[in-house]
């Protein structure tokens, strides 16, 4: 342990074994022995950004000439009420593109090189052709989920039986209530299930990481949490190559490191003109220039029944299967050796 308190992996693994429970059980005990906090911070308007918010700067649209300027408006205001007929993620999605134009499988939390969980949120990424040079630096890849899924989820982990018609079953009812409090943040900003989608987003740079690239990740989440708020949130990591490392190896982890500092940032939702501008703005900070200057993305076609194509082989992300790959070449090999005698 070290002078502030902080443990390693190795003294995670060896002497604090009641940690060791699944990322959704994770507390501010997970955050403080390992030395991760967050910050929080508000968004600094641009100077398109600086519309009085409880202006009525936005009008129903009426007619068809409207509707072909803003075609998306009706997007936008849904997704700033939280009023979702279709998965959040899909409003997101429109919202993003062109400049992030694909989503992929959500990925794996692993510990120990083993998938240990898959957390609830969606990732979108821009895809290129395998025709266009690899850049120099990585792909932005970035996150989005709706909280309430979260806390669904929590509920989910303790059902308690129904009981027969007629009847009420308060007791399960409240001994559920008692452990899903017993999990749930006091402070939702400061969830520390958070770190563990953070991490996972980084595993998956990490997996599709060039060795010209740099050996630190960009973890950046979006985030929205219900009807009636006035802001979504972003939530930000720098990761290390060197932590991703260690969470394949805990048990050697001897080296106390400095886990990374999660910033909080609250991006108001209105004036909804400029929200989608805003939100690609926030995609785009800090990129290297000509990260987005591709002038022939991939294009989704769709084929006779529905299946998927495109326009030629694109340079897709996929998920990292790391353990469950070796495991079936191994067999592999074994059922080979044994035909072979």
């Amino acid at each position: 342990m070290s002078s502030n308190g902080v443990i390693s992996l190795a003294e995670l693994m060896n002497h604090h074994r009641d940690l060791l429970v699944q990322p959704i059980c994770w507390t501010s005990r997970h955050l403080e022995m390992l030395g991760c906090r967050f910050e929080h911070f508000d968004h600094v308007p641009t100077p398109t950004d600086d519309i009085n918010p409880d202006a009525n700067t936005w009008r129903p649209i009426y007619n068809d000439n409207e509707l072909e300027k803003r075609p998306d408006l009706l997007y936008e205001e849904d997704f700033a009420e939280g009023h979702f007929s279709l998965c959040p993620h899909v409003y997101f999605g429109r919202l993003v593109r062109p400049l992030l134009n694909r989503k992929c499988e959500t990925p794996y939390f692993f510990f120990a090189n083993k998938r240990i969980h898959r957390p609830q949120y969606s990732v979108f990424y821009r895809s290129r052709k395998r025709s266009q040079p690899a850049d120099k630096a990585p792909r932005p890849i970035i996150g989005y989920m709706h909280y309430r899924g979260v806390e669904k989820y929590r509920q989910e982990m303790f059902p308690f039986s129904d009981p027969p018609e007629g009847y009420c079953n308060r007791p399960g009812g409240q001994i559920q209530l008692k452990r899903v409090a017993q999990i749930t943040p006091k402070n939702w900003s400061e969830d520390p299930y958070l770190l563990c989608v953070l991490l996972s987003l980084a595993q998956l740079q990490e997996y599709h990481r060039r060795e010209w690239h740099p050996p630190i990740h960009v973890s950046r989440l979006f985030l929205t949490h219900g009807p009636g708020e006035e802001f979504f949130h972003i939530f930000e990591a720098h990761i290390t190559s060197e932590l991703l490392e260690m969470l394949d190896n805990p048990t050697t982890a001897t080296k106390h490191i400095d886990w990374p500092i999660i910033r909080h940032i609250r991006v108001p939702y209105y004036p909804l003109e400029d929200l989608r501008e805003r939100i690609q703005t926030e995609i785009a900070r800090d990129q290297p220039p000509g990260t987005f200057d591709i002038s022939d993305p991939v294009h989704r076609i769709l084929l006779p029944g529905g299946r998927r194509d495109y326009s030629e082989d694109a340079d897709t992300i996929h998920i990292q299967r790391r353990k469950e790959v070796k495991k079936k070449t191994k067999s592999k090999v074994k059922k080979t050796s044994r035909s072979s005698l």
